[in-house]
């Protein structure tokens, strides 16, 4: 029997696009590792995934972790569990996500996906994503709420929605409903078949759970952004060859 059948019958052609793409997901907490799960299961190419922290009590409440896992990295964890989720694709892990790695992962892979919860790793991956060309899909989640946007450097980059502003509302100090983490999964996905489609969709999704709001916020790109049109980059060392 085809392991993919019912998701042949939702998506049609675009099931065998899936197959083909690699992909990258950084931060393996309450998004990442739900997010890395559901990309495997759904039969991805290729997925690199990459975290250097390990697992503590608190983090069992909403992250893809057990008991027994208490201690371990990870980014280990997620690998075997991967393995045994879907044997088919492959898997490669990294300890570490920074300026001095960032080109080669987005290098190799179509696509990477944000859950890193951190602002400095998000405008790293920004860079990075502006000078590969390559596009990458973001994720956030705080309490009830949480944001998505799919975010392609040829119309607008993370710099354009969040460019200058300091963390706000974040899990490690204001806590997070696991209700919330998965909403962001599921949004992430949905802008993964858009990319898969070649839909590249300019809108920034904002979700608060404890009140059922749902915004779609239009996102433009600046004409002075220092970093997408200016190439001013603070993390990635960097010299164009033109």
């Amino acid at each position: 029997m085809d392991k993919y059948i019912r998701q042949k019958l939702v998506l049609g052609n675009l099931d065998e696009e899936i197959h083909k793409v690699s992909v990258a997901v950084v931060g393996l907490g309450g998004i990442g590792s739900w997010l890395s799960q559901m990309l495997v299961r759904i039969g991805v190419k290729k997925i690199i995934i990459i975290d250097n922290s390990t697992v503590d009590l608190p983090d069992l409440h909403r992250q893809f972790y057990d008991e027994e896992d208490i201690g371990k990295y990870k980014v280990d964890v997620s690998f075997d569990k991967l393995k045994r989720a879907n044997s088919e694709v492959e898997i490669i892990k990294y300890y570490e996500f920074n300026e001095k790695n960032a080109l080669d992962i987005l290098a190799n892979v179509d696509i990477l996906f944000d859950a890193t919860d951190n602002l400095k790793a998000r405008y790293v991956i920004n860079e990075a994503s502006i000078i590969t060309g390559k596009p990458w899909i973001f994720g956030s989640v705080a309490r009830f709420m949480g944001y998505a946007a799919l975010i392609h450097p040829r119309l607008f980059c993370f710099y354009d929605v969040f460019g200058k502003k300091e963390e706000g509302i974040i899990s490690e100090k204001h806590g997070v409903f696991s209700g919330s983490v998965l909403l962001v999964v599921s949004l992430q996905l949905r802008l993964f078949l858009n990319f898969l489609e070649g839909k590249i969709d300019p809108f920034l999704y904002y979700f608060n759970l404890e009140t059922f709001k749902l915004e779609r916020i239009k996102i433009k790109r600046r004409e002075n952004c220092p970093i997408c049109m200016g190439k001013k980059f603070e993390y990635i060392k960097w010299r164009s060859r033109k």
